[in-house]
């Protein structure tokens, strides 16, 4: 069968990266969701766009792990659909952007990018035909998945071509511009669970399913979160809250299904995947803010960048050099080498962020408060990693 290139999997990360950087502030810091959007979002709007682009993640993560191009194909097709939709879109709201706001430049230049590369390993791949050797989808399976597709697309033909009667049956308040947005993500969504109702075996499924699930799973939890916003007495509200909850626990069933029948040994991988999104993360966010320090123009152009983050250039210095460390751990090291990166790492930045929890002493790395959760969360991803990796697998394979 046919595997993922290198060149092939830097792009999903390229993509996955931007999708975390959008969708986590729209999820979790929704307040300043500006940082990453170059238009005005509602803010009752925030956390459901901030799940669209979560579940972008949870894609990304899958196509990553993957090897074969079997099983990202249907993958790869909805993200031209997504991406490619947002650019065609944008561009009938030209005037609705400020071009002094750098994620102007961020979302044209990726959404221009993005599509054009699908397309052209689409087209590489247009005349391959492989089969899976996995266990077959069965016929129920096959059935909820081209209802779902068929709702989507029907919701995201309406969200483009009927924007302003979305705007006043949707359950919480948006714009037009908001409503035409939202029709790229549930077409992609709709005619990637049309394609996937076509498809023979699990190994096909498995990720667009499982992407599919956090994106609904993520708007059923914030919206309960957040109920207090929604009128019961309001139709559309029932109707929303009781789709969102059908389809989380047929796609939660889905997903658990693909797991189990793609016969994919994941846990193999974890440590590696650790290491791959711990280096990327660190040496990105280390090489701009050191560079946003030492060069005031770029500051000045973004001043978020070192407003939200308020890293000093040893703090910078620290990320940079720890994740070229991982990137090369992973390289020669694989899973081994990766285990145990997880392992010592996760334990480095559990301390770092028990001691400044207790002293809330800034060290010589100028740590914030704000810091301490976000090395505690790493750091204990880390450890948990090591350690499901050494109980399931380690005395088990040679290797180690």
């Amino acid at each position: 069968m046919t595997r993922i290139t290198l060149g092939q999997k830097l792009y999903l990360a390229a993509i996955g990266l931007l999708a975390l950087w959008v969708g986590s502030w729209g999820y979790f810091i929704p307040s300043r969701v500006d940082q990453a959007i170059p238009w005005l979002v509602l803010p009752l709007a925030r956390p459901f766009l901030g799940a669209m682009y979560l579940s972008g993640v949870a894609f990304m993560i899958g196509c990553i792990l993957s090897r074969f191009h079997a099983e990202v194909r249907i993958t790869i097709r909805m993200i031209v659909i997504w991406t490619g939709m947002l650019f065609i879109i944008s561009l009938f709201y030209l005037d609705e952007f400020d071009y002094t706001h750098l994620p102007v430049w961020f979302w044209f230049g990726a959404y221009v990018i993005y599509p054009l590369i699908g397309l052209q390993m689409m087209w590489k791949y247009r005349t391959l035909q492989e089969k899976a050797g996995d266990s077959a989808l069965h016929l129920w399976v096959k059935g909820y998945l081209l209802a779902q597709g068929a709702v989507m697309t029907l919701l995201a033909t309406l969200l483009l071509i009927a924007p302003q009667f979305m705007v006043n049956v949707w359950p919480r308040k948006i714009t037009v511009l908001l409503a035409q947005l939202y029709s790229a993500p549930f077409l992609s969504y709709g005619i990637g669970s049309l394609m996937l109702s076509r498809q023979q075996t699990w190994m096909e499924a498995r990720v667009a399913v499982i992407g599919i699930f956090v994106f609904t799973f993520g708007v059923l939890l914030a919206s309960l979160i957040h109920h207090e916003l929604f009128s019961t007495t309001n139709m559309a509200v029932w109707v929303w809250f009781g789709g969102f909850l059908l389809a989380t626990v047929m796609l939660g069933i889905l997903s658990a299904y693909s797991v189990r029948e793609s016969r994919l040994d994941v846990m193999k991988q974890l440590p590696c995947l650790y290491t791959a999104i711990s280096g990327i993360f660190l040496l990105l966010q280390g090489t701009s803010t050191l560079a946003f320090r030492l060069y005031p123009a770029l500051n000045h152009a973004f001043p978020q960048l070192l407003a939200v983050t308020q890293m000093i250039p040893a703090h910078s210095i620290l990320h940079i050099l720890t994740g070229l460390m991982a990137l090369v751990v992973l390289y020669r090291g694989g899973r081994r080498g990766s285990f145990w990166f997880a392992a010592g790492f996760g334990l480095f930045y559990t301390g770092l962020a028990l001691f400044g929890m207790v002293t809330m002493h800034p060290t010589v790395l100028g740590l914030q408060p704000f810091d301490h959760p976000f090395h505690f969360l790493l750091g204990g991803l880390g450890i948990i990693t090591a350690v499901i990796y050494f109980y399931s697998y380690m005395r088990k394979d040679s290797s180690l």
